[in-house]
């Protein structure tokens, strides 16, 4: 009895939230159609309903099925209305929808109509039309727990039921075909997606190759000039006060010298620019992380930190405590990679605000390293929130400052390495990233 308690009070729990982070991870890598599914289903289940009542008689219908699968069309409509703590639930919520809506109701819907002309038609469209919904894993997994329950409720409610295999071998040798090409396809376009990426990654390491051969030759040139030109300053300075010239005066002086300063960070942020963006198409195409070990998170953070080109304004603006000793498990440079990032979008939404901070900090329980990154400048609105990790999509389309990859590319990294990131906004307030790491098991 112990063993059975401890199964239901912790086992089955942390199943269920296992399968909401998994499918949640799925729907935002591929997006879901909230709207405009729940229009359709509100409009589609009762009308044909009235079509097939009035029409065609001789055919089953079933008014409790039709209006079950309005009403969770409708909920989706009111989505923006859900208490905040089944919000989260959403994404499993959409997956149970689909899975009633489409490959049950139609199935189900087929056998009680003896596989008639019109809902084998229907159920054939139902196989492509899912495959606009959901990516080709989600797919086979939506598609075959809806056929499985559409045969399962389908015996239980005939009484009469007998299987013919002379009657229905050939409709299920088509929908085999079917869902097989469906599937052929779905599975093509992803690799088509990755292949993508790859191609994108050949391209632009040979770009940055052709990029950063003239920018190692300005910071050397800089370097050099830096070291000459100020001896020709501290020469000019003694010969104006000999000689009482003004033709350059002090401030115009200082601006001079601090100018040779912004050049040098100007090189260094387009460098390590290239080298984000490199480093995200890497681990984007790759199938796993090259290294996995146990690293202090505090000296990483303080590495990302040093080595990110601040102005001496901008890093003014971060705040990070060093706290003991922590031991994650992962790949710095990937921690590193992410952080930049972070720091790069929230510089950028601070200058444009004109106001906020930037800080960071670490905690940890038995199991996990909690990493969390956080400014105060103007926050993300609910609109844009949810699509944040979307590949390409951008919020700066005003400046072309970015081709919404960035964050795109931290979360598929960090999941090769078994890790995690959400974020969480209050619009107008602030947004803080957290990025949950395993815990190394030399940890105290």
């Amino acid at each position: 009895m112990p063993y059975l308690r401890d199964v239901i009070c912790l086992q089955i729990p942390r199943s269920l939230e296992n399968l909401r982070t998994a499918i949640e991870k799925r729907v935002e890598l591929f997006g879901a159609q909230y709207i405009a599914f729940g229009v359709f289903g509100i409009l589609n289940y009762p009308i044909f309903y009235l079509i097939w009542f009035y029409y065609n008689t001789e055919s089953y219908e079933s008014l409790f099925l039709r209006s079950l699968a309005t009403l969770l069309c409708l909920l989706l409509l009111l989505k923006n209305y859900w208490p905040k703590k089944l919000k989260s639930w959403l994404p499993v919520y959409w997956y149970f929808t689909l899975i009633f809506c489409l490959p049950f109701f139609f199935f189900f819907m087929l056998f009680k109509n003896h596989a008639s002309n019109v809902w084998l038609m229907s159920s054939n469209t139902i196989l492509f039309w899912l495959l606009l919904m959901v990516d080709w894993v989600s797919y086979v997994f939506v598609f075959s727990i809806g056929f499985i329950l559409a045969c399962i409720f389908y015996i239980i409610t005939t009484p009469e039921f007998s299987f013919d295999i002379h009657e229905w071998w050939g409709i299920a040798a088509q929908f085999i075909a079917s869902f097989i090409v469906v599937l052929f396809f779905a599975h093509k376009k992803q690799v088509f997606d990755k292949q993508q990426l790859k191609a994108m990654s050949s391209m632009g390491g040979m770009i940055a190759h052709e990029i950063r051969t003239p920018l190692a030759a300005i910071k050397i040139t800089l370097d050099s000039w830096k070291t000459h030109f100020f001896q020709l300053i501290k020469g000019y300075k003694i010969y104006a006060s000999e000689h009482d010239d003004t033709t350059l005066r002090p401030d115009r002086l200082e601006a001079i010298e601090k100018a040779f300063d912004g050049m040098k960070r100007s090189v260094g942020y387009a460098d390590n620019t290239i080298h984000t963006i490199l480093t995200g198409f890497h681990y984007a195409a790759a199938n796993h992380v090259d290294e996995i070990k146990s690293f202090d998170i505090n000296n990483t953070i303080q590495s990302a930190i040093e080595q990110f080109p601040f102005n001496e304004e901008e890093r003014s603006l971060v705040k990070f405590n060093i706290n003991p000793p922590v031991q994650a498990l992962g790949n710095p440079v990937i921690i590193i990679h992410v952080l930049h990032n972070l720091l790069k979008n929230s510089l950028h939404v601070i200058k444009e605000a004109g106001k906020g901070t930037i800080s960071i900090w670490v905690e940890q329980n038995k199991a996990k390293v909690y990493l969390y990154f956080e400014d105060n400048a103007k926050g993300i609105s609910k609109k844009h929130i949810k699509h944040i990790f979307e590949p390409f999509y951008t919020t700066k389309k005003e400046t072309a400052a970015s081709i919404g990859l960035g964050l795109y590319f931290c979360r598929l990294a960090l999941e090769r390495m078994k890790a995690e990131i959400f974020c969480d906004s209050r619009e107008g307030k602030y947004t803080r990233f957290t990025i949950i790491l395993q815990k190394a098991k030399n940890n105290n």
